[in-house]
């Protein structure tokens, strides 16, 4: 169970971290517009329900193990994230398909990076970029306003989970500062991933143990309990609000401070399971 919930956390960080800083940015944008451009208030919100109904679609994923990610989905979603933070951002990935397992690595590891960019640095300038070189691929991630940005010692363990993934591929991740520029690389082998991907296949065929069974069942209803219906009211009040933009901009304010909240607050709540269960899967003595 220890490896099970260690999981858990990685995966919740990932994925739902990011999904609500990007809702948190894009109601605060669709808040400013609202009085004076709400047709383009409107387009925000619209994001801020695809985001919010994703989000919800990754708390059941977590708990049934693995998502497919795609790494070209997640740069748009960057520069449109990056674009309502007012981060200048310039985006060059290659179009050219990934192995499955390579573009869901390579996807995490700019969703993390954004992630930790948006809430550890004042970023005024973004690089997003992927190379190919023989059988190996690379993907960089650079910006500036970085001199809070956390490294290799994140203490939230955020590129610890990035290290991990990167080298179970058989790549490398390196983190680093060069002044008030911080730069993110992985590199992984296109080649190796096939022969990953067989493993991991033949592992999926296995029988799955009871007792790590019960455990998914018992952290999908925790997910629910504790992110599930904040999630699920943001989502509500965003389809209550789109229409009103329009008709009623003051009132409409309101209710995306509202939204605003309760993003808020479930954000810290996601923070708070990925710890509970990052602790309780700490090796302590015998694993149970």
């Amino acid at each position: 169970m220890t490896t099970e919930r260690l999981r858990f956390a990685r995966d919740l960080h990932d994925l739902l971290g990011y999904s609500l800083s990007t809702i948190i940015l894009k109601c605060e944008l669709a808040n400013r517009l609202a009085p004076r451009d709400p047709l383009r208030a409107q387009r925000e919100l619209a994001e801020v329900l695809r985001t919010g109904r994703q989000a919800l679609a990754d708390v059941r994923t977590v708990a049934r193990g693995y998502r497919r990610m795609s790494l070209a989905d997640e740069a748009e979603s960057a520069r449109a994230t990056l674009t309502a933070a007012r981060v200048r951002a310039a985006v060059r990935v290659g179009a050219r398909p990934l192995p499955p397992e390579v573009d869901t690595v390579l996807a995490t590891v700019l969703r993390e990076g954004l992630t930790n960019m948006l809430r550890h640095s004042k970023a005024a300038n973004c690089v997003i970029t992927t190379t190919r070189t023989g059988d190996t691929v690379r993907l960089r991630l650079v910006n500036d306003g970085a001199t809070q940005q956390p490294g290799p010692a994140d203490p939230e363990g955020g590129l610890d989970n990035l290290t991990s993934r990167v080298t179970r591929l058989g790549g490398t991740l390196d983190a680093h500062h060069e002044g008030e520029w911080f730069h993110l690389t992985a590199e992984l082998p296109l080649t190796r991933a096939g022969t990953s991907g067989k493993r991991r296949a033949r592992r999926r065929a296995e029988p799955v143990q009871p007792a790590v069974t019960a455990e998914r069942l018992r952290f999908a209803r925790d997910l629910d309990e504790r992110l599930g219906r904040g999630l699920s009211l943001i989502v509500r009040r965003c389809e209550r609000v789109h229409g009103l933009v329009p008709r009623d901009a003051a009132r409409a304010q309101r209710e995306i401070a509202d939204i605003l909240r309760i993003s808020r607050r479930t954000l810290a709540e996601v923070r708070a399971v990925a710890r509970d269960y990052r602790e309780a899967g700490a090796p302590r003595g015998a694993e149970c």
